[in-house]
């Protein structure tokens, strides 16, 4: 008994260390905090930031993943933009955001029937996620956040 327990928490450490784990946090609504936390065989990242007058954009790629979020002067995500080959932990994307997304993708499920891409547009929420397999992009944003003067069109 003790034999199988300790091999059985070998194996789970052993998943823990050498599967690659990627977490993005840049939360909708919430004050910036993105970087990307990894633990596993490859701890490769690159992070990148630009400005305007009107927002700030960083941007974290890592393991096939990029991830981007676009901030107001007050350091507020309005817009999360991600690409690579999987897709990113949406509720951590979404932060507050996510049961309302869930909530609109499930009434939507059967418009989007055999399709990879679906969409969710709300008052509060509109997001955008398309792709296949090792090929995954998607796009969110909180309307109400955008800075005025912000084309949301052009950050797509």
């Amino acid at each position: 008994m003790k034999i199988r327990f300790f091999l059985l928490v070998i194996f789970l450490f052993a998943l823990g260390v050498f599967v690659p784990h990627t977490t993005a946090f840049a939360r909708l609504g919430e004050t910036s905090s993105l970087s990307i936390k990894s633990s596993g065989y490859k701890k490769k990242f690159v992070a990148e930031t630009s400005s305007s007058d009107k927002y700030t954009m960083t941007t974290v790629s890592e393991n096939g993943l990029t991830v981007s979020e676009y901030l107001t002067n007050s350091g507020v995500v309005f817009a999360v933009k991600w690409q690579g080959e999987y897709q990113p932990d949406l509720q951590d994307i979404f932060g507050k955001y996510y049961s309302e997304y869930e909530s609109e993708k499930e009434k939507n499920k059967n418009k989007s029937r055999g399709s990879r891409s679906h969409a969710v547009n709300t008052e509060n929420l509109v997001v955008n996620i398309s792709g296949h397999m090792r090929s995954m992009r998607g796009f969110a944003y909180a309307p109400s956040l955008i800075p005025r003067g912000v084309d949301i069109e052009q950050l797509k």
